[in-house]
C-alpha cells in the first residue's frame, strides 16, 4: 500500500535526517536525475544538514560483468573509498592504510553460542511465522464459529474483502463471433463463441463459450473455467470432459482472466518476470492481483448468467491448475538464482473458484484442482515455491481456505490434486486433516456426500459431476 498511502520507500530513508546518511548505488548512478536524490537534499535541507547527506556508487550496469561491472552482492572496494570520506569527515575516523582481508570462520562471526542456543532454544523465522498465522486463523474461526452459515458467509466476505482489495463486479462491455475451432468435432456438438468481455477500461477478458446443441433442454446450465495457463490447456487437456458436457446438455465458458491465458505478459512467472512486477503493483496501489482476477470472474459469472440461452440459477465454477508438481524426493532447498529451480505451483484456479462461490451464492457446484491446501501451508518451510501474485498479505487473519470451503456447504465441492507451500502433492491423510471443518461443516448440513477431496488429478468424471450438480432440480 506504499503508493495508495503516499509513503514510499525514500520517505523511509528520508527519516534518516538530520542524522548522516550514505546514499548508495550498485551501478553507475546518473545523479542529476535521480528524482529521489533530489527529495533527499530537500528532506536535509528542512534541517539545514545537507553536509550530514553523502553518496557513493560503482561502476557500469546489470547487464555488463565484472570488470567493467561492479556488481557488488557485498560493499565493494570502490563504494569503501566514499563511506571511508563520509566516515572521515562525521566523525574524524580515518581511512585506513590497507584495508584487511582476513577471511573469518562461522564460527568467528556466529551472534549466539551453542551454550547460549541451548538455553534460548531459538526457531527460525519461518516456524514463528508459522505458529503466529496458526493463532490468528484460529482467532477469526473462534469468532466466526458462533454465527449461523450466512451471517458467517457474510463475515467472511467482508474479511476477504477487506484483504484482497475491490472484488466487486462490473457490467463488461461485450463483442463476439460465432467461430470455428480446428478439431473442434472433438469438443461434441457445440456451437462455439468467441468473446471480449472489457471489465474496465483497457482490462479485456477473452473466452470462449460453448454452446451444447439443443436437445431436450430450453436453457442451458453453464460451467466457466479458468486457470492460469488459460483456455487452450482445457481445450487440449480436457476435450473428452467438455465433449461430455456438451452431450448433457452443459454449456462451458473457458476465461482468460487478466494475466492469464493469451492476456499474460510473458511466459515467465519467477521473481524478475513481467508478471510479478503487475502483482508487486497491485499491492503497492492497495490491490491484489488475486482480488482484481476475482472481479474478473465475478463479472464473467453476470455475463453469462444474462445471456438468453442460459439458465442463470445453474451456474458451476471449474477452477484447474495445468502445473507440474516437485516430487517429494527432489531436493527443493535451493538458492533463488539456481539453474533447476524448482517448479512453481500455480494455485490461481482452485483458490478462485473458492472464493467465486463464497461471493456467489447462485453458483451450483464447484470443482477445483491443483490449488493450495491453504495459505497456511506457505510457512510450513523457509521456502516457498508459488508466483507472486499466488501471495495475499494478511490471508490468515480471515481464517484459511478451509474456512471458504466450509462456507460453501451444502454445495457440492469437489477438491483434487492439493499442493503444498514448495509444489508437492499432498496425501489424502493430510488434505483430509486439513479440511476436517470443512468436512464437519457439510456433515453438520446432512451434505457430506456433496465434499470430496481426494489426490487423484485426472480430470476423470467430472463431466458427470457437473451434470448431476446442475440437474434441473436445485
Amino acid at each position: 500500500m506504499s503508493a495508495r498511502e503516499g509513503f514510499l520507500p525514500w520517505v523511509i530513508v528520508g527519516t534518516v535526517a538530520p542524522r548522516g546518511l550514505i546514499y548508495a548505488h550498485e551501478f553507475a548512478w546518473d545523479r542529476e536525475r535521480d528524482p529521489v536524490w533530489a527529495r533527499l537534499q530537500t528532506v536535509f535541507g528542512f534541517y539545514g544538514a545537507v553536509d550530514r547527506l553523502s553518496w557513493v556508487n560503482g561502476r557500469g550496469s546489470v547487464s555488463r560483468k565484472p570488470p567493467e561491472s561492479t556488481h557488488c552482492n557485498n560493499i565493494g572496494t570502490e563504494h569503501r573509498q566514499g563511506i571511508y570520506a563520509a566516515l572521515s569527515r562525521w566523525f574524524g575516523i580515518a581511512t585506513p592504510e590497507q584495508e584487511s582481508s582476513e577471511r573469518r570462520t562461522a564460527e568467528d562471526l556466529a551472534a549466539l553460542t551453542s551454550e547460549a542456543a541451548e538455553v534460548f532454544q531459538p526457531r527460525p523465522l519461518w516456524a514463528l511465522a508459522a505458529k503466529l498465522g496458526a493463532e490468528r486463523a484460529a482467532a477469526t474461526r473462534h469468532t466466526i464459529d458462533s454465527l449461523a452459515p450466512e451471517a458467517r458467509r457474510d463475515e467472511l466476505r467482508q474479511l476477504w474483502t477487506g484483504i484482497l482489495g475491490d472484488v466487486e463486479p462490473r457490467t463488461p462491455t461485450v463483442s463476439l463471433e460465432t467461430v470455428a475451432l480446428e478439431d473442434s468435432h472433438a469438443l461434441g456438438d457445440v456451437t462455439i463463441e468467441r468473446l471480449a468481455l472489457e471489465i474496465e477500461p483497457g482490462i479485456v477478458v477473452p473466452c470462449l463459450l460453448l454452446l451444447p446443441a439443443k436437445k431436450d433442454f430450453a436453457r442451458a446450465g453453464v460451467v466457466v473455467a479458468f486457470a492460469q495457463q488459460g483456455k487452450q490447456e482445457f481445450l487440449r487437456d480436457c476435450r473428452r470432459e467438455i465433449a461430455g458436457l456438451a452431450e448433457g446438455g452443459v454449456a462451458v465458458c473457458l476465461a482468460d482472466l487478466r494475466g492469464t491465458g493469451e492476456t499474460r505478459p510473458d511466459d515467465a512467472r519467477g521473481r524478475n518476470s513481467s508478471a510479478t512486477g503487475i502483482s508487486s503493483t497491485e499491492l503497492m496501489l492497495g490491490q491484489t492481483l488475486m482480488g482484481s482476477r476475482l472481479r474478473d470472474l465475478r463479472s464473467v459469472v453476470c455475463y453469462v448468467r444474462g445471456r438468453k440461452e442460459l439458465d442463470a440459477t445453474r451456474i458451476a465454477l471449474w477452477g484447474d491448475s495445468f502445473a507440474p508438481v516437485n516430487p517429494n524426493d527432489r531436493d527443493l532447498a535451493l538458492p533463488q538464482d539456481a539453474d533447476q529451480f524448482p517448479d512453481l505451483a500455480e494455485p490461481l484456479g482452485g483458490t478462485l473458484a473458492l472464493f467465486g462461490a463464497l461471493f456467489e451464492e447462485d453458483v451450483r457446484a464447484v470443482y477445483a484442482r491443483g490449488g493450495l491446501t491453504g495459505y497456511q501451508a506457505l510457512l510450513q518451510s523457509p521456502f516457498c515455491y508459488l508466483p507472486h501474485d499466488g501471495i495475499v498479505p494478511a490471508a490468515l487473519t480471515a481464517g484459511d481456505l478451509c474456512d471458504v470451503a466450509a462456507a460453501l456447504a451444502p454445495r457440492p465441492l469437489w477438491l483434487q490434486g492439493l499442493v503444498d507451500g514448495v509444489n508437492r502433492p499432498v496425501t489424502a491423510e493430510a488434505v483430509a486433516k486439513v479440511f476436517e471443518l470443512s468436512r464437519e461443516a457439510y456433515r453438520t448440513v446432512e451434505a457430506e456426500d456433496c465434499f470430496n477431496v481426494d489426490e487423484a488429478s485426472t480430470h476423470q468424471g467430472i463431466d458427470v459431476f457437473f451434470i448431476e450438480a446442475l440437474s434441473e432440480a436445485p
